[in-house]
């Protein structure tokens, strides 16, 4: 039957690592994976699986709902924003189950989480799926395209105000919005929201567009960590507008790309200049996927430790 692995997910969560996991476990002879959002909340017994896979938030599974042999893996994507964003950080690690093993999206993520119990660690970076790498390019692009959250949290209304006031670019969002975005920008004829899509669509969706917008606000916690947009508009050689802050200069250095950045307070284009620009992108894609990312990552080393030790 091989080792069963639970991955726990809500109906909302977007969690393109999860359905990733799921091809990349699957694939392997002695694992099954599984897919929470998609069980009976009826039918759901922790005991039927030999692992359970969380994505941390705070609370969830309790040691005292599963048996010795098996195991919990917790995963943290990302920090805490709103409001006490640190309080409610220091909160997961004083009050959070202790796992067998926790991954973590990057080394700034588990410096700050400041973890100190001895539970082994690996980093797993976001990345993108085969189909991102598979598109055929169209003969023409046109527009700009921004995909991912669409919330006043991350600043968005900023770009949407820019581009509200221009009178040839038309910016088209994937993603749900909010009533209250939308109806701000219902007179705007450049501003089109596309709505949410399930994530098999996006990479056909994405390829017709010329330029990929990267708005991240830089403050903490969006400037440390990965742009997932950004990776796939660089797979599929989108040109790409971004707004300037650590992780996405530090990227664009260690892979010598060239991106268009923009101010995140105060965007401007200049839209003769940018018809111009040099825009470089990556030659070596496939270390983008997420069977490269999660092989390279180490963890299912890891897992198959902890069930010789455990089985």
């Amino acid at each position: 039957m091989g080792i069963k692995i639970l991955f726990m997910r809500s109906e909302q969560a977007y969690l393109p690592e999860v359905d990733a996991y799921l091809t990349y476990f699957n694939q392997l002879a002695d694992f099954q994976a599984f897919d929470s959002s998609k069980l009976s909340p009826d039918t759901l017994n922790y005991a039927d699986y030999d692992i359970i896979w969380e994505f941390k938030g705070f609370g969830g599974v309790k040691r005292s709902q599963l048996n010795d042999r098996q195991i919990l893996i917790h995963e943290y994507l990302s920090l805490s924003t709103g409001k006490l964003p640190q309080l409610k950080d220091k909160a997961k690690t004083l009050f959070n189950e202790k796992p067998d093993l926790r991954i973590f999206l990057n080394k700034y993520i588990h410096q700050s989480l400041k973890f100190n119990d001895g539970v082994p660690y690996h980093f797993r970076d976001m990345g993108v799926a085969e189909a991102f790498l598979t598109q055929t390019k169209p003969v023409e692009r046109n527009g700009f395209v921004y995909v991912g959250a669409i919330t006043p949290e991350r600043d968005i209304l900023t770009i949407l105000d820019y581009f509200s006031k221009q009178t040839t670019a038309n910016l088209y969002l994937i993603g749900h919005a909010d009533d209250e975005i939308k109806n701000r920008y219902q007179e705007s004829d450049n501003i089109n929201f596309l709505g949410k899509k399930n994530y098999d669509q996006i990479p056909e969706l994405l390829n017709q567009f010329e330029y990929g917008i990267n708005y991240i606000p830089d403050k903490f916690p969006f400037n440390k960590q990965t742009s997932t947009k950004l990776l796939e508009y660089v797979a599929l050689d989108l040109k790409i507008i971004s707004t300037e802050y650590e992780w996405v200069r530090n990227f664009e250095q260690e892979n010598n790309l060239s991106f268009y950045f923009i101010d995140d307070k105060a965007p401007q284009i200049n839209f003769n200049e940018l018809d111009q620009y040099e825009f470089k992108g990556l030659s070596n894609k496939e270390y983008l996927t997420w069977e490269n990312i999660i092989t390279q990552s180490g963890i299912l080393e890891s897992i198959r430790m902890l069930i010789n030790k455990r089985m």
